[in-house]
């Protein structure tokens, strides 16, 4: 066995994946690496994100877990369209067919723990204040607030004096 196969045995418990499908990584290249991204979240306490998805108790379905895991995850998730990453739809659920999807990167930044219902209003840890921002024929506009309230009256009012296209 290889450097990469053993390293992929470690981390994902087999490599009957690896002769099951020929080579998930040449075969299903973008939707193994979420696979295998997801798991490392989730299972590896020492991934920078640990704390974010297994340390906060969040959980892969046991389909998706070896011998079989990414088979089911690939009939259940289908081919990953361009431009996408894996989504939970509930973003304080677990992995599994009924939470996950496949989003943009947009979609992903709305669908965040630390995200308001408005966009364009996000709190600044920097300036400890919240900013409303908004684009008119390319240029920035943007503006602090002490209270969420006054930057979103602030971002509908520049969005109804410049509706977009």
């Amino acid at each position: 066995m290889c450097h990469k196969h053993y390293q992929r045995w470690k981390r994902n418990g087999t490599t009957e994946l690896l002769i099951e499908y020929g080579g998930p990584m040449r075969d299903y290249p973008r939707e193994y690496s979420s696979w295998a991204a997801m798991r490392d979240r989730c299972l590896n306490k020492n991934h920078k994100y640990y704390k974010d998805y297994g340390g906060r108790g969040i959980k892969i379905c046991p389909q998706w877990n070896p011998p079989h895991g990414f088979r089911q995850f690939l009939e259940d998730m289908g081919p990953r369209p361009a431009r996408t990453s894996l989504d939970r739809i509930d973003v304080d659920g677990d992995y599994e067919p009924s939470n996950c999807r496949w989003a943009t990167q947009r979609e992903q930044c709305c669908n965040k723990r630390n995200n308001n219902s408005v966009p364009g209003v996000n709190w600044s840890k920097h300036s400890k204040k919240w900013v409303a921002r908004y684009r008119v024929n390319g240029k920035r506009l943007g503006k602090y607030f002490k209270n969420y309230e006054d930057a979103v009256a602030q971002r509908l009012q520049w969005e109804k004096e410049n509706p977009l296209d």
